[in-house]
């Protein structure tokens, strides 16, 4: 198989999922971020 079927084929297969977790991430990742921001800002006496 030439490797621009696997990829596209992979890319067709998984793409999806990989898109819903990129997205996940991010979100996961500014609310932690965030958090951490206001916690740390209250705990320095703000």
């Amino acid at each position: 198989m030439e490797r621009r079927t696997v990829a596209n084929r992979i890319e067709r297969e998984v793409g999806r999922d990989l898109h819903y977790i990129r997205i996940n991430g991010t979100a996961v990742g500014a609310l932690v971020g965030g958090l951490l921001f206001l916690l740390s800002h209250l705990l320095s006496g703000g």
